[in-house]
């Protein structure tokens, strides 16, 4: 059995073909409605460090691994980790 894991539903790939009309037991309609009600659902607003650590943490960053593998434009970045900062 071939299975895998999206947005936290267990899929049984052997079962899967484009014309099936259930996947895993489930309807192809009612499995889309699950993953969608997954997409749909507004992001919790994530738990921040004191402003003082997060900030120590970015400078972290970017002496560290932005400069191995540049990803983050400081200024943007440092400037989101000010305004949202939990202080």
């Amino acid at each position: 059995m071939l299975t895998t894991l999206v947005l936290g539903i267990e899929l049984d790939l052997s079962e899967f073909s484009p014309l099936s009309k259930s996947v895993s037991g489930k309807s192809v309609p009612s499995l889309l409605s699950e993953l969608h009600s997954h997409r749909s659902r507004k992001p919790s607003k994530p738990l921040l460090p004191p402003k003082d650590l997060g900030i120590e943490l970015v400078n972290d960053f970017f002496a560290t691994i932005n400069l191995l593998c540049p990803m983050l434009h400081r200024p943007s970045f440092y400037r989101e980790v000010t305004e949202n900062s939990s202080d």
